[in-house]
Formats: structure tokens, sequence, C-alpha cells
């Protein structure tokens, strides 16, 4: 969603058109599905909701990151914390989600 935009805006240097593009995904997320998404984000044994502000601007930025061709490779050959947009459940090792409400 948006990531061809958000990498094009980014290797522009055009950081205002990055935000724009992270708070419509957000916004889509959160106001426009049907029903509402919400993002949560595994703590322990328990999925807690981070809301819609600084946390999860940077939890999509870090997503529409790691979804780019350019740094597949690299993302995949690094020990990162796994995180993922779904709006199914969540598997055991999810650390971030997209919820339907």
């Amino acid at each position: 969603l948006h990531q061809a935009a958000y990498m094009a805006a980014l290797s522009n240097g055009a950081e205002s058109e990055c935000e724009v593009l992270v708070e419509k995904i957000i916004d889509i997320v959160c106001k426009q599905c049907d029903p509402n998404g919400r993002f949560l984000e595994q703590t322990n044994d328990e999925w807690v909701d981070i809301g819609q502000g600084e946390l999860v601007k940077t939890r999509v930025r870090d997503l529409l990151m790691a979804a780019s061709p350019a740094s597949q490779e690299q993302y995949q050959n690094q020990p990162q914390e796994t995180s993922q947009m779904s709006t199914t459940e969540p598997l055991p090792s999810d650390r971030t989600q997209v919820s339907s409400s």
C-alpha cells in the first residue's frame, strides 16, 4: 500500500511526502477499512493496541522499508524482530499486527 510512492519520495529526499504517505496508510487502516482496523504489537503473550501515534508511524515506515525490493535481501539477511501487517489472526512469532475490530 503506497510502497512504491514512499520509496520514490524517500529517494528524492521528500520527507514531507513520506510523512503524508505514512499518515495516509494509518488513516486507511484505522478509519477507512470496514470494519476499522488497528495496530497491535505483541508484548510477552499479550497483544496491545498501539494507537495511531508516533510508534505506529515508526512501525509503518519500518514495514515500508522492509518491503522495498532494494532492501529485501539486506533485511532478510539481518536478524531482526518480525513485524507484520495483517488482518488475520496473529502468528506466534508476529510482533506487530494490524487487526480489524
